[in-house]
């Protein structure tokens, strides 16, 4: 194998020698696109390890049909030549699971629906734009747009989830359109939506999580990578302020990440757009293109970004995107359209919460404020609950060992196959719902068997395979003496006040600590 010195030089002595003319004589060829040098593949394949020299075409011709002129030669001063095709991209989407949630990462609805083809079925994915208030009760909501939240026939009260899922069952067209049927990684309810020549918007509860539905989502303010090399200084939005031509702009969208670009009008002219059999038209639109004019600014599956200026200033909302877009009178290979903010604001009737601004003397370095993680409002008995485990420090490291855990826990009994099979065979999901319906409904009452299964066994089923699945870190915390503890007491109480105050007044337990 060759060293990393050893492919430097060939690599200069190649470029070298094209730079000389061969190059120049082969980009005049009618086709070519691109000149470089690496290794040569056949049938999708790496030949050997000797370097070539890389001439790309926009289609390949068969030989008989190239004019012996245009004919690219197998080798050049002894270096062979390899003929490619420059292929199709398509932007890498971000389906990481984020918690907290924050603006710029994936969201969907997950309702399964047939493709644009027709020929198999599909989930809409896009952007959570940022998190909001609502003005009616003062709640956390989700800022996106209406064709994310609301879409393959979605409404107020459906489910929002983050992130999608990366594959989907199979289902019969003739039950389409299908919404999902469990809660995994569910993380609000849309609340309301608003399209009209304005705007195309919509909001969702951030709600409790859906692993135990007695905890809040937890939320930041912040929008993901949305700085970078100080442009623009921070994360968070401080503020909001009307776009205007010229102006420069970012978004973190799902799919083309993060972007730089600069508004070419702030009133765009009327266009119309057919989404589900129904037409839709806007007028006075943000019109935006990247800083590098051959990438789009944002592209699908960014609907919902929301766009922030140098000032780190929300300007408005993308909902759209075209190609070869006429933008007073010069043709725009890419064009993102959004809302202006204040049409937004107003037609949802929220309010952003705006970080503190940060002003700095002149020549002074921004320094970003760390965002602000806040949990959604946990429902009142739920929140009884865990006020009370709290007050004692035995029940409180239970309480703290499980909060610790419970992202990983979530992940293993999703993606672990030996776990999701404990966690189904010990009835999980049932013993999961009695609890909660316990507390909700305020008896505490356990019932001794659920489908056949104890509590305390399935409690020491799921330590047995999280402890031999889990990260080191969790086969600590199960391996201590509190997990013991619970699993004992829960033997053979009935109710969960007593379980409580057995815990709280154990005295090996306390002098654990």
């Amino acid at each position: 194998m060759k060293t990393n010195d050893q492919l430097k030089n060939e690599n200069q002595a190649i470029r070298a020698m094209l730079a000389s003319g061969p190059e120049a004589r082969l980009m005049a060829i009618p086709g070519v696109l691109h000149v470089s040098v690496g290794l040569k593949e056949s049938n999708e394949k790496i030949v050997g390890e000797q370097l070539c020299i890389r001439v790309y075409v926009k289609e390949k011709r068969a030989h008989n049909e190239i004019p012996i002129t245009e004919l690219i030669p197998t080798e050049i001063n002894g270096i062979p030549t390899d003929v490619n095709t420059v292929g199709e991209f398509e932007f890498q989407i971000d389906n990481t699971r984020y918690r907290p949630i924050k603006g710029g990462i994936q969201v969907t609805n997950r309702i399964i629906d047939v493709n644009d083809a027709g020929t198999n079925t599909q989930i809409s994915r896009g952007t959570l734009g940022c998190i909001a208030i609502d003005n009616t009760d003062n709640a956390p909501v989700m800022l996106s747009n209406w064709h994310v939240l609301c879409a393959n026939t979605g409404k107020n009260g459906d489910k929002v989830f983050q992130p999608a899922p990366t594959s989907l069952s199979p289902v019969s067209l003739l039950d389409l359109p299908l919404p999902p049927a469990d809660d995994t990684d569910k993380i609000g309810i849309v609340r309301r939506n608003k399209v009209n020549d304005k705007v195309d918007a919509a909001i969702a509860s951030v709600d409790v999580s859906s692993c135990c539905h007695c905890c809040g989502i937890h939320y930041t303010n912040e929008i993901n990578g949305l700085s970078v090399a100080g442009r623009p200084p921070r994360n968070t939005i401080v503020g909001d302020e009307r776009a205007v031509s010229g102006m420069t702009v970012f978004k973190v969208g799902q799919s083309t990440l993060r972007t730089e670009g600069v508004v070419v009008d702030d009133n765009h002219p009327s266009f119309s757009i057919t989404r589900e059999g129904s037409t839709y038209s806007f007028t006075g639109q943000i019109a935006i293109r990247n800083v590098d004019n051959s990438l789009p600014f944002s592209n699908h599956g960014d609907s919902g970004s929301v766009v922030i200026n140098l000032e780190n200033k929300i300007v408005g909302l993308i909902f759209a995107a075209g190609r070869n877009v006429p933008v007073h009178g010069v043709q725009q290979p890419f064009v993102s359209i959004a809302n202006h903010i204040g049409d937004v604001l107003t037609a949802l009737n929220i309010r952003i919460k705006y970080s503190p601004d940060v002003v700095t003397v002149a020549g002074a370095i921004l320094e970003d404020v760390p965002p602000d993680i806040q949990e959604a409002p946990i429902p009142e008995p739920y929140r009884v609950l865990r006020e009370r485990l709290q007050r004692h420090e035995n029940t409180a490291r239970i309480l703290e060992i499980g909060q610790l855990h419970r992202d990983e826990i979530v992940y293993l009994v999703n993606h672990s196959r030996p776990v999701t099979i404990a966690w189904y065979r010990c009835q999980g999901p049932a013993w999961l719902a009695t609890l909660m319906g316990a507390v909700r409904d305020g008896h505490y009452r356990l019932p001794r068997i659920v489908k056949g299964v104890a509590l305390n066994d399935a409690l020491e089923r799921m330590r047995t395979v999280l402890s031999q699945h889990g990260s080191l870190a969790i086969k600590k915390s199960l391996s201590g003496v509190e997990p013991s503890i619970l699993i004992d007491v829960l033997k053979d109480c009935g109710n969960l006040n007593d379980a409580i105050d057995r815990i709280a007044a154990d005295q090996t337990f306390g002098s654990l600590f």
